[in-house]
């Protein structure tokens, strides 16, 4: 009998943060018929609990931090969601006060420091705009990746047969678009791509757009121009794709 998909997640995925957020995400898709929409099922979320994993926030707030951002970053009308940034101004704000007291080996708890040095009003507004702005890259630069890739087979095609290839493509892509902020030294912006984009197609090597390219829109907010739905089909197999399209 065939072992599910996460089974034969390695080792050391599962050791890495980024690692673990991937698979667990991919394993919420059980029963979805395997189409979803890549942006706001995987890259998003995907995007968010890395940042969350980074700065500190606890898992138990990353669904209500996941909705609030989602809200501030990809407003409908182009305006940031001013109730969204209350709510998560709140509670880092909230965080950074328990870190005084129970600190933690993370970002929030060094800031936390800080507090009275540069004033609580400073420091929060400082964290809100680091996640927006981290989210933010991870979730465009996931989105042009994929969609480069989905509309190119044959490199999509290489990357599978060869994942070594996979540090090699996002170099390409950023060389050829300058829209995202990841230099090669932002390692944790790089680490997070190349992580995602690994484990999809380790997992669903016969990944394939669930639309007409001509069918993508792009989105534009005050913090990004990116791919605004990716619908997407999770294919195992590249046989099991070409079956489904007969």
């Amino acid at each position: 009998m065939a072992e599910p998909n996460g089974a034969d997640a390695s080792v050391a995925d599962l050791r890495d943060p980024f690692g673990r957020i991937t698979n667990a995400l991919l394993d919420s898709f059980a029963g979805t018929e395997n189409s979803i929409d890549l942006m706001a099922d995987f890259a998003m979320p995907y995007a968010v609990h890395c940042a969350c994993e980074l700065i500190g926030v606890p898992e138990r707030d990353r669904a209500d931090v996941t909705e609030w951002l989602d809200l501030m970053i990809l407003a409908a009308d182009g305006r940031t969601d001013r109730g969204a940034c209350r709510e998560l101004t709140g509670k880092l704000a909230g965080l950074l006060t328990e870190r005084r007291v129970y600190p933690a080996p993370d970002l929030l708890t060094v800031l936390s420091g800080r507090l009275t040095e540069d004033g609580e009003d400073e420091v929060v507004r400082g964290v809100v705009l680091l996640m927006a702005l981290s989210v933010e890259t991870t979730f465009s630069f996931i989105g042009t990746l994929f969609h480069s890739l989905l509309t190119n087979r044959a490199q999509l095609s290489r990357l599978v047969q060869d994942e070594s290839l996979i540090p090699g493509a996002i170099d390409e892509l950023l060389r050829f678009d300058g829209a995202h902020n990841i230099s090669s030294g932002n390692r944790y912006a790089r680490q997070q791509a190349e992580t995602a984009l690994r484990i999809v197609l380790r997992r669903y090597p016969g990944l394939r757009l669930n639309t007409h390219p001509s069918n993508i829109e792009w989105l534009t907010s005050p913090f990004l121009r990116s791919i605004k739905q990716l619908p997407v089909r999770l294919a195992p197999s590249n046989a099991d794709c070409d079956e489904r399209n007969h």
